[in-house]
């Protein structure tokens, strides 16, 4: 069974990459503040929905490639680090989008979509699902587990968007709050890469 000490540190890993400002978070962020909780609350569940569709996927592709690949192991574990800091550098480089004014069409369908076509989503994913296959043996069981924590994780990460759209929107147009924020989150991912780097070779 996976570790509760590596499902904790991957949870962390999964709140700083799905909650990190993006495409996903800002759309709901803007909806909370054009539309308000209650009538965004479709967009969320689709977006949840496609996250979920696109974790099923990733681990079904992972497993099966792992058995027919075994060097798979170690190119997922280094590549989960390069993604992670690629994603550190991103979240710097990032800039305030603008509201769509298209905000009438973010739907459950929509958010659905989105999601399984979002880059940022696969990019995060793999990197918080990589470092799974360090482990010895990856059992029915652990996916289960990794995705029920990767959903709770996107359930809280995402509602907080959209409560902070609905409550806060005349706050997230603040150039510095924001890039405070994104050096926070930048400084956070790079310590956690040197984490997994540090246990991978002390393990």
């Amino acid at each position: 069974m996976v570790p509760l000490e590596w499902l904790g540190s991957m949870a962390l890993g999964a709140v700083l990459l799905l909650g990190s400002p993006g495409p996903a978070p800002l759309i709901l962020a803007s909806s909370g503040a054009l539309l308000g909780t209650r009538r965004s609350l479709p967009l969320l569940v689709g977006l949840l929905a496609g996250l979920m569709l696109a974790v099923l996927g990733l681990l079904v592709a992972i497993q099966f490639g792992l058995s027919h690949w075994p060097p798979l192991q170690a190119l997922l574990q280094w590549s989960s680090h390069a993604l992670l800091l690629w994603i550190a550098y991103k979240v710097l480089a990032i800039r305030p989008a603008s509201l769509s004014s298209h905000h009438t069409r973010w739907s459950f369908s929509f958010g659905v979509v989105f999601n399984l076509i979002n880059p940022k989503v696969y990019v995060a994913l793999l990197a918080l699902i990589g470092p799974l296959w360090q482990l010895p043996s990856v059992t029915l069981l652990d996916m289960t587990l990794v995705a029920i924590t990767i959903f709770a994780v996107a359930l809280l990460v995402d509602g907080i968007w959209l409560w902070l759209g609905a409550t806060f929107a005349a706050h997230l147009d603040s150039p510095k709050s924001q890039q405070r924020v994104r050096y926070v989150i930048a400084s956070v991912i790079v310590l956690l890469v040197l984490f997994n780097v540090y246990r991978q070779f002390t393990n």
